[in-house]
């Protein structure tokens, strides 16, 4: 998931473990991505480890966070490139790997300001929601309009969680918690209440802007990397451009993938890429509890 343009200024915001994170979004989003990472790993799981030495190549890192967590894991002798084609995301990201990795014994983190795609085009418009930069995407479509209202509906079911921006928000979960006790009626309600919020209130902030593409096959040569411990993919929607990015060549070279798929049609087709490339044990979880139907962790191993 990717991040925002503009000229506001970033927030900040300490981490549970003691580390400052710049950010463009909310304080609830950037602790969400936070438990992802630090306490869930999300992406390290199912058969992925990273070993000290490792490469990762992570491909949407947002603020960094992954990046971060993933440079501390592989050690002084590792490396991490960091992939972020959002302006104002990009700029956090760089200022949050600066600050938070390539200390003693953490890998350095290099951040590049490209997107990834499969050759076809140099560039790509991404369109950027400054009130959810996690849903920042070159492949923008009312898929995201559905992932956001899905998110949003399943934290406001779930009477722990909390809304994850603005005070119309938090008066929706409030109000919402009490509308969903109501027989039949309920839930309906609060559904088109959530989905008219997100139309009205977090799609309308979108704003798009160029970006340069690259295939991951090109910035592999760029960087001088020869060998890739993990690539991760969250890209909202463009997972399978990235995969198709990478020539039959390069392939042998990466040794684990850990990835979202955001929709149903890409589901088949990337794993159809990945059993191709050598992969022998892929896990595929759904994550329709809380992103809605459609829409996949994947982790594979060479086995």
């Amino acid at each position: 998931m990717a991040g925002g343009g503009s000229a506001r200024e970033p927030h900040s915001l300490q981490m549970p473990n003691g580390i400052t994170i710049k950010h463009m979004g909310s304080n609830e989003e950037i602790l969400m991505v936070y438990n992802e990472h630090f306490e869930e790993r999300q992406y390290v799981q199912n058969g992925i480890e990273l070993r000290k030495g490792d490469t990762v190549v992570d491909v949407g890192a947002h603020v960094g966070l992954f990046s971060i967590y993933t440079a501390r894991a592989v050690g002084a002798s590792g490396r991490v490139l960091a992939v972020e084609p959002a302006p104002d995301t990009y700029a956090c990201c760089v200022a949050n790997t600066e600050l938070n990795g390539g200390g003693k014994g953490t890998a350095p983190i290099d951040v590049v300001n490209v997107a990834c795609g499969d050759g076809s085009v140099d560039t790509l418009t991404l369109t950027v929601y400054d009130r959810a930069t996690l849903m920042n995407t070159v492949a923008a479509s009312g898929r995201q309009e559905e992932l956001m209202s899905a998110y949003l509906f399943s934290q406001l079911s779930d009477g722990n969680s909390k809304p994850i921006g603005s005070v119309v928000e938090r008066m929706l979960f409030l109000l919402g918690q009490t509308v969903l006790k109501i027989p039949l009626i309920g839930e309906p309600i609060v559904r088109f209440a959530v989905r008219s919020h997100v139309r009205n209130y977090v799609i309308g902030s979108k704003r798009e802007v160029p970006v340069k593409v690259v295939t991951l096959s090109s910035l592999f040569k760029e960087q001088g990397i020869k060998s890739v411990g993990l690539l991760k993919v969250d890209t909202e929607c463009a997972d399978l451009i990235v995969l198709q990015g990478i020539a039959d060549e390069d392939w042998p070279m990466i040794r684990q993938v850990a990835m979202e798929v955001h929709e149903e049609r890409f589901k088949e087709p990337v794993l159809a890429v990945l059993r191709k490339a050598g992969f022998i044990q892929i896990k595929v979880e759904s994550s329709e509890a809380t992103l809605g139907h459609g829409v996949y962790n994947l982790w594979a191993t060479r086995g």
